[in-house]
């Protein structure tokens, strides 16, 4: 996922607050170079609805603005939203089922659990594990996620607004899940309760495989409007004395009951499982006698923060207080979203959850694209300068020993009769043979570049090329990809086949069975005296 991107912005935002880091993937791992955290007023953000986004775009510049230790340039960005904006839910399939039947089986799926209609929203999916192949009745287990797309496109428009290119939309399970992955995978079984703002995501893994999803809608946010409804105070103060750890004395039993609602929705998940761990996260762990009521529900587990600075190399010296611990959880906890975003987005190899809009998705496919082509042509463009002067080089020597062989051939044809003559002339036949041969291989050669740049051009809008392949022994060049419509699909054909160099363009009925987003394969068989010729500058000679 990362492409080429070795830099990236987790930011994470919400009623009362914002955090974000900028961290960069290098060959031992991944470091931090900035962070920041500020509070957003009330109304500004209203149980996840961005209600004053004008507000919260000059939020968002001073958050980047006025980072730590220096301020953040980088603008790839990537996002979760508010756990009550997104739908989740874990399908189960036949083993046998590939990602591509998956993905076509879903959208039907889906709408039979979800409370919109599938054209109304994005979605992704993640395949969580899978039963032995020889299991009776195997399945493997799938996380659906969706959300509605007026969710989505407002907040590419947010972050466009301040100069940020949005680069993946996730959900909060995979923010965990990659925040606190170097503790994780060193244990054989771990729960991870994250306590939120607006949920409490509970996930299960084996390892460092994911292998559940729990979501309740016990949160922080709750737990502050019923402590400010009884108090009389504002909801900003109630998050004051949090941040202080220093709640009055008289919220005690309301926090207590939130904390065994937790406690008791905990002994739920784990019941039949076998979990030896339980990892406690969020920017809600910091409530009084959390950590240490945990310890005492469950004395059989063994109780750990989740800390999401092991694993990230960060410099004590620069990033205080982030090096620090608060009480019995360190400080960072308010960061393990930002920094399991920015972890996913360092990912290259990350296969999850992606709700980033289609049109953005395309978007970077076709630049990865672009920038191949760029690419294979400047490699092709080296490689043709090289065997350029390699035979200029191997022509000129031919050409001296030519000229050698001619006056040796002129000194020696007296010797009609002699037994050196057949022999210099064997020579310099052989001799004339190799010019031959090298003449004849430099003729041959055709532009590779200019034939790409060709074939591109002729796609027309509304179709784009995920693959090309060239077979130099049968001169063919396999394309695939995805068109719009059916009429675009006919569009492209029919521009491939009115081109010059192309001398038939064979096509599987099975292009043409959809009516939109067509996945196609064609095959063009090529007239090598029409392509361009080796080393072709553009100028007809």
């Amino acid at each position: 996922m990362s492409f080429f991107s070795k830099k990236i912005i987790g930011l994470d935002f919400h009623d009362y607050y914002a955090q974000v880091v900028e961290m960069e993937a290098s060959g031992d791992g991944n470091s931090l170079l900035a962070f920041n955290r500020v509070v957003i007023p009330p109304q500004v953000i209203r149980d996840g609805e961005i209600v004053n986004q004008e507000e919260l775009k000059n939020i968002i510049t001073t958050l980047l603005e006025t980072a730590n230790p220096k301020a953040i340039k980088v603008k790839n960005v990537i996002c979760s939203f508010p756990e009550r904006k997104v739908f989740t839910h874990i399908f189960k399939f036949p083993v046998e089922l590939n990602p591509k039947e998956i993905e076509k089986a879903l959208p039907f799926e889906a709408e039979n659990v979800i409370p919109f209609l599938v054209k109304d929203i994005y979605w992704d999916f993640r395949i969580l594990h899978k039963d032995p192949p020889k299991t009776p009745h195997a399945s493997q287990y799938v996380l659906f996620a969706s959300v509605q797309k007026q969710v989505a496109d407002s907040y590419v428009k947010l972050l466009t607004s301040v100069g940020l290119n949005p680069y993946a939309f996730t959900i909060h399970a995979e923010c965990v899940e990659n925040a606190l992955k170097s503790q994780i995978e060193r244990m054989p079984s771990s729960l991870v309760i994250d306590i939120g703002y607006l949920a409490t995501t509970y996930s299960v893994f084996n390892k460092s495989e994911l292998k559940n999803v729990f979501t309740s809608m016990e949160s922080g946010k709750g737990l502050v409007k019923e402590l400010a409804e009884q108090s009389q105070l504002q909801e900003f103060e109630i998050i004051n004395q949090k941040e202080k750890n220093n709640f009055d004395p008289s919220f005690t039993p309301q926090i207590e009951k939130f904390e065994n609602k937790i406690f008791e929705e905990t002994k739920v998940i784990i019941k039949d499982i076998d979990v030896k761990t339980i990892f406690l996260t969020g920017e809600f762990l910091n409530l009084s006698g959390f950590y240490d009521n945990a310890k005492k529900v469950f004395p059989d587990k063994e109780i750990l923060p989740g800390d999401p600075r092991l694993g990230i190399k960060v410099d004590s010296d620069k990033f205080t207080p982030l090096d620090k611990n608060k009480g019995a959880f360190p400080y960072s906890v308010y960061f393990s979203t930002a920094m399991g975003l920015a972890v996913k987005g360092l990912n290259a190899k990350d296969t999850g959850i992606n709700l980033l809009p289609d049109y953005l998705k395309a978007s970077f496919a076709s630049k990865k694209l672009s920038l191949l082509l760029v690419l294979t042509s400047i490699s092709l463009a080296i490689v043709s300068l090289v065997l350029s002067t390699l035979v200029i080089l191997k022509h000129q020597e031919f050409s001296f020993q030519r000229v050698d062989s001619e006056g040796e051939k002129s000194s020696l044809q007296q010797l009609i009769y002699g037994t050196r003559y057949q022999e210099i002339k064997r020579a310099i036949t052989d001799f004339n043979a190799e010019v031959t041969a090298l003449t004849t291989i430099q003729s041959s050669l055709f532009s590779l570049p200019e034939l790409l740049k060709n074939i591109v051009s002729s796609i027309p809008k509304g179709a784009t090329i995920s693959s090309l392949g060239f077979n130099n022994q049968d001169l063919t060049v396999n394309i695939s990809g995805i068109a719009n419509t059916r009429e675009t699909l006919l569009n492209t054909r029919k521009k491939l086949e009115e081109a010059p160099y192309v001398e038939k363009v064979i096509a599987p009925l099975s292009n043409f069975d959809e009516k939109e987003n067509i996945s196609f394969i064609l095959k063009l068989e090529l007239k090598f005296n029409e392509l361009k010729p080796y080393a072709w500058n553009g100028i007809p000679k």
